[in-house]
């Protein structure tokens, strides 16, 4: 025998609505203050150390950049080198001579 199915309609009234919001705000503010009470350093000294680490975190990234720059060229160099080697093989063979004449000439200009 089958189980009969029970539908459950839920209503949510305007004042529940205001109590999780209100809840929601209470718990930020607590989680705030409790932070606050137990932090590490006095406000000036944790701005200070989160500025610090946000300075240190930015020349990180600048040199990951730099040496992704560069390892970037240093493969568009070697492609374009090999192209230029590929096309003196090739002497005159038409139509792929000047293909791969745009493509080196292209990854020369990047």
């Amino acid at each position: 025998m089958e189980q009969p199915t029970v539908t459950r309609t839920v209503i949510i009234k305007e004042d529940d609505v205001s109590n999780i919001l209100l809840g929601i705000v209470l718990g930020v503010v607590a989680g705030i203050a409790v932070g606050l009470m137990y932090a590490p350093y006095p406000g000036e000294r944790t701005r200070e150390v989160l500025k610090e680490r946000a300075i240190d975190l930015r020349d990180r990234a600048n040199v990951a950049v730099d040496e992704t720059r560069e390892w970037i060229n240093d493969m568009v160099d070697g492609i374009s080198e090999r192209g230029r080697a590929m096309l003196s093989d090739m002497g005159s063979q038409g139509r792929e001579k000047e293909i791969l004449e745009d493509v080196v000439d292209r990854t020369y200009d990047l």
